[in-house]
This record gives C-alpha cells, sequence and structure tokens, in this order.
C-alpha cells in the first residue's frame, strides 16, 4: 500500500517557505549603487565589498556592465562599503547605518590612481533609496501602554492578588433617593 503526502503537505511547504521568505525579506535591508569613473561612465567588474562593522560580516558584490551593484538580506546595523577595482583608487566609505526593510544607495566615483592609493571618505549622507516603499523600526519606547493609543491593558501598579484586572472601567449608575 503507497501513501502519497498528496497536495496538502506541498501546499503547507510552499505556504511555509514564503512566510520565510517574506520574513527574511522584512528583517533585513539592502545596498545598492552605481560605480562611475570621472568620465561618468560605468565601470563593470568592480568589486564592492560590505563589512559590517560590529560582526565583521562581509559580504562581496561585482558591479555589472552598466555598473550598478546590489547586496540585499543586509542585517541592520553600522557598515562600511570599499570599492576597487585594478587602476582605480579604492574608496571606502564608513558609518552608513542600515534599519530594517531600508533601501540605501551608495555610489562610487573611482578616480583613476596607483593600486596603492585609497580615499577614505566618513560621514557623508547616503543617498537614500529611489522607491517609495516605507518602513520603520519600532523599540520599547514605541511600544509603550497606551499612551500611543494602543489598546494595552498596562500600569504602574500590580494587579490586585485573587481577581483579574479589568481592561475597561466603566461608571455604574448610583440610584437616586
Amino acid at each position: 500500500m503507497r501513501i502519497f503526502p498528496g497536495p496538502r503537505l506541498g501546499l503547507a511547504a510552499l505556504i511555509l517557505s514564503a512566510l520565510l521568505t517574506t520574513t527574511a525579506y522584512a528583517q533585513t535591508a539592502r545596498m545598492t549603487g552605481t560605480v562611475i569613473d570621472p568620465t561618468k561612465a560605468a565601470v563593470p567588474g568592480a568589486t564592492v565589498t560590505i563589512v559590517n562593522a560590529d560582526s565583521n560580516d562581509r559580504r562581496v558584490a561585482v558591479s555589472n556592465d552598466r555598473g550598478q551593484y546590489n547586496v540585499p538580506f543586509l542585517p541592520s546595523g553600522r557598515y562600511t562599503a570599499i570599492c576597487e577595482l585594478q587602476g582605480f583608487q579604492t574608496i571606502r566609505r564608513e558609518g552608513i547605518v542600515l534599519e530594517t526593510d531600508q533601501e540605501v544607495r551608495v555610489d562610487f566615483d573611482l578616480r583613476p590612481g596607483a593600486v596603492t592609493e585609497s580615499v577614505l571618505v566618513i560621514g557623508t549622507p547616503v543617498l537614500v533609496s529611489d522607491t517609495s516603499s516605507l518602513g520603520q523600526v519600532v523599540t520599547g519606547q514605541t511600544i509603550s501602554c497606551s499612551s500611543r493609543g494602543l489598546p494595552l491593558a498596562c500600569s504602574n501598579r500590580p494587579p490586585a492578588i485573587g481577581r483579574p484586572k479589568a481592561a475597561h472601567s466603566w461608571p455604574t449608575a448610583r440610584a437616586r433617593s
């Protein structure tokens, strides 16, 4: 007797895969950009290395024929971006901060130079993405009791022992004499 998992198992696997992919995308950021030379021409084959300043995790991308690179699924944090290609000065950008669900554009303008020359750029503003997507980082301060209009039952005093805390307090009617 053969037992086939049937379409239910396949459907469950597909849904689980979609949820995990969506979750991974929603909790990460993306860095994109274009590499050009002094004549504003695209520079293909440039190596762009993205380094997480906290964990020293490295991601490497190579610019395509149009000089574009794309590094998706980066965890939130502080980053350094390094662009290098033989015959050009190495450019290093430090202090890039990525937040959840953010797309940051970091363009590089390579200058001809010896292999040993490099340019360090610190604290320059990073161009924000060209997309219209919105995202927001939620911190503990954002989620505070009902001061922000959230329906949370919070209080500075502990609940009474032996009886549940009421979610709402409604005034009671009193009989008039």
